[in-house]
């Protein structure tokens, strides 16, 4: 193990989903770096596929999000799941431990539409099941971020199932950031950094203030050209 590793975080994720992965890589290099990590860097590539999260290096932490499907799961619900199931058995078999799928926030805005918010309500529920499922069957890590962010409410977060907000990208940013250090990184700290990141936690429930060491450490964050012009969601 090297201490001087860079922790390469590599994400598919829907446009709206972005600001949550770059405060978790914030809060990560963060919590280490005051846990006494030396100087821990953390870089973060957003990818446009799920096929892309495995890097030439073997080594990168991979986080997805069943956010980008929800359209296709109301479209085709047979041909979306059976996709799903193929692509995530086959990224779960070469390193299970390093993949993170991330569930979708149950809450639908409200619309005119009855008929098109309850299908919107059975796919979403049908992809945080499958997570699950893949999950049981593979090994890899779900960050169940509709558990997590139900307890705070969509009306406290201001967002909907498409993570749109600073509320929202906060609350999921500590969620995964949390998940990550829970599954453990003795590939690149030691296990006593590690306890001592886990014990305080208090790096996962706020913003560390600017006049730390720790707040002046961003992640290297590169992201494909199609989020910068992505608009936000119209609630």
């Amino acid at each position: 193990m090297s201490n001087a590793r860079a922790i390469r975080l590599r994400a598919y994720v829907g446009a709206t989903e972005t600001a949550a992965v770059e405060d978790a890589a914030r809060r990560l290099g963060e919590g280490l770096a005051s846990a006494g990590a030396p100087a821990p860097e953390v870089s973060l590539d957003f990818v446009d596929s799920s096929g892309a999260l495995p890097d030439e290096t073997g080594d990168a932490i991979m986080i997805s999000s069943l956010g980008p499907e929800v359209g296709a799961a109301m479209r085709d619900w047979p041909s979306a799941e059976a996709r799903l199931e193929r692509d995530y058995r086959a990224l779960a078999g070469r390193r299970p431990e390093a993949l993170f799928l991330c569930t979708v926030f149950r809450h639908v805005p409200a619309g005119p539409d009855e008929e098109a918010q309850v299908a919107l309500r059975l796919a979403i529920r049908r992809l945080d099941f499958l997570a699950v499922r893949l999950s049981h069957a593979t090994g890899l890590n779900v960050i169940d971020l509709d558990r997590a962010l139900a307890d705070t409410g969509a009306l406290s977060l201001a967002t909907d199932y498409r993570l749109g907000g600073a509320a929202a990208a906060k609350a999921a940013g500590r969620e995964i950031a949390g998940a990550i250090l829970a599954a453990g990184l003795d590939a690149w700290m030691s296990p006593e950094v590690q306890e001592r990141a886990a014990a305080a936690r208090s790096w996962t429930s706020g913003d560390i203030h600017a006049s730390s060491p720790a707040a002046r450490m961003a992640p290297a964050i590169s992201r494909p050209a199609a989020f910068a012009a992505a608009a936000p969601p119209r609630r």
